[in-house]
């Protein structure tokens, strides 16, 4: 996974948040292909940023989307999973929030 560093002051928009949930979420990938406790630590992580995001997003859609975002991410580390998210499905998601929030 890429993990895009974003060197300009960014507010802390919804935008920043996803951006950043998605950094999180490359490091909870690769913990979890490693098989270490950095797992846990990263998806505590994924979820305080998730908290974040929430008291700055405003519209329903948005929240829903935290909802279910919190669901497939703690899915994401278990050994028997009810979603079949992968790693390259959840890095396809967040990239367009760091390529917008990188301007591009």
């Amino acid at each position: 996974m890429k993990i895009i560093v974003v060197e300009k002051s960014v507010s802390r928009t919804p935008l920043f948040y996803m951006a950043n949930l998605g950094a999180e979420v490359a490091r909870l990938s690769i913990a979890r292909e490693r098989g270490t406790d950095d797992a846990k630590a990263s998806l505590s992580r994924c979820l305080h940023i998730l908290d974040e995001y929430e008291h700055v997003e405003t519209s329903p859609g948005g929240r829903k989307e935290a909802e279910t975002l919190r669901l497939v991410l703690a899915d994401f580390v278990k050994e028997e999973r009810q979603y079949s998210v992968e790693a390259e499905q959840l890095e396809e998601y967040f990239m367009p929030f760091a390529l917008r929030l990188r301007g591009k």
